[in-house]
């Protein structure tokens, strides 16, 4: 059975304190994305600089501690020309202080909180003194694909000391404790946990933040998403009754899709082969066949289902369940 591979640890104390700071820049460039990064100074003889990353991977997302010493990392608009990697990041703040800077928006954060940040953007992450924080670097499609108003929710300060954010951050922080290679169905389950939870606790602390001009129509995309969740597995569910149940038109529900790229009816077939595909990753769904788990979640058409599965993931639903047990 596949399983992912274990933690890789990057640490200044493998190199002399004057190639320390080179160092460190490419490590955190090569673990997140595009970065520059300079020490803060601070009295007549400063501590040399020193920063240590245990890097771990859950089946395309990339978990990892960062512990360190005082230093300002800049995301500029020269480092995102440079770099074609596309994701998302929560920085998770485990010790010390630290500011969040993008989108016009700071996000202070102590120990607890965590907030969101979008690589395709420019923004900036400030460090008075010793730190430590948990970061997770989501790929752009597996976080759009669950909360579509991303762009929207970067550097707001998200508590994890109350509700769905002390949950997700609790789940997150032992999973990052953990020192060992978790098998490949197993990780799968656990990416989408980890996922699940970490957007409800963003989307949730949204909620509660400043009303904004689009807040209206962001609000009625949730409710939207939300009654295609409760009842994707229906087979007659449709862009007409969904509208119907949000008392708005066809036409205005795929206006408000539209803000996230989509229509609601692609909306509704990429989130029934999420789940498919997650049932037929799940080993406590491997005695249903694989036409019982496309039927399980609303399609009727089981050489469709192949087609559109294949199309989405480049594999079929066959031998994406068969490459899970190499």
């Amino acid at each position: 059975m596949q399983t992912d591979a274990g933690p890789t640890v990057l640490t200044t104390r493998s190199v002399a304190e004057e190639d320390r700071l080179e160092y460190w820049c490419d490590a955190i460039c090569s673990t997140y994305v595009e970065l520059e990064c300079d020490v803060i100074r601070s009295g007549d003889q400063p501590e040399p600089l020193f920063g240590e990353l245990k890097v771990d991977d859950v089946s395309g997302l990339e978990l990892s501690h960062v512990s360190s010493s005082a230093q300002l990392v800049k995301r500029t608009k020269r480092c995102i020309q440079k770099s074609d990697r596309d994701h998302f990041l929560i920085s998770v703040q485990r010790e010390g202080d630290g500011a969040l800077r993008q989108d016009g928006r700071t996000a202070h954060l102590g120990p607890g909180q965590f907030a969101l940040y979008d690589s395709t953007r420019p923004y900036e992450l400030q460090f008075g003194g010793p730190f430590r924080q948990t970061v997770l670097r989501i790929p752009r499609a597996l976080m759009l694909d669950r909360l579509p108003t991303a762009e929207w929710l970067t550097a707001r300060t998200l508590n994890g000391g109350s509700g769905l954010g002390k949950i997700a951050l609790g789940t997150l922080e032992e999973i990052a404790d953990q020192d060992m290679a978790i098998p490949k169905p197993y990780s799968e389950r656990l990416r989408d946990l980890v996922l699940d939870l970490m957007t409800l606790a963003c989307a949730e602390t949204a909620d509660h933040g400043p009303a904004e001009a689009s807040n209206t129509q962001l609000v009625q995309l949730r409710s939207a998403q939300q009654f295609i969740e409760e009842h994707l597995a229906e087979v007659d569910l449709s862009p007409a009754r969904i509208a119907a149940a949000q008392r708005i038109s066809v036409r205005y529900l795929n206006m408000l899709f539209a803000m996230v790229n989509t229509t609601a009816s692609r909306w509704i077939w990429k989130r029934r082969l999420d789940f498919a595909r997650s049932d037929l990753s799940d080993p406590r769904r491997s005695a249903l066949t694989i036409s019982e788990i496309a039927y399980r979640w609303g399609f009727n058409d089981i050489s469709h289902f192949s087609r559109a599965f294949r199309k989405e993931f480049d594999m079929s639903p066959k031998e994406f369940r068969a490459s899970l047990n190499v």
